[in-house]
């Protein structure tokens, strides 16, 4: 028995690693456990827990989610200003707030 809940808890680990990573496979694994939740939920269940599922199935259909499940990211690659691939393609300006060249960056733009 504690061998099979370390099992799911590792299990629970990877999916939720790679969900952080923005990988595809965890947001489709998400989706179908979603939807195994919404057919097989007991009769008792609460209205909250399909709601729920409901919007997690909506939310990861959303075409900004998509987007960022289905970028490419390489990870350890930035340019010289500390943009990453993924910011470049979604617009996002790079956290300059930390980093030395973003400082000198950001004084040399000011007049």
């Amino acid at each position: 028995m504690f061998g099979l809940c370390l099992l799911i808890s590792y299990l629970a680990y990877l999916i939720a690693t790679a969900f952080w990573r923005c990988k595809d496979w965890a947001r489709l694994l998400t989706i179908g456990f979603s939807a195994l939740e919404l057919v097989f939920i007991p009769r008792h269940a609460t209205i909250s827990s399909r709601f729920i599922s409901v919007i997690d199935i909506l939310y990861l259909f959303t075409p900004h989610v998509r987007s960022v499940f289905r970028a490419v990211v390489t990870e350890g690659r930035t340019t010289r200003f500390g943009s990453t691939p993924l910011e470049k393609k979604l617009n996002v300006a790079p956290d300059l707030s930390n980093s030395s060249s973003g400082q000198k960056l950001l004084a040399s733009k000011i007049p």
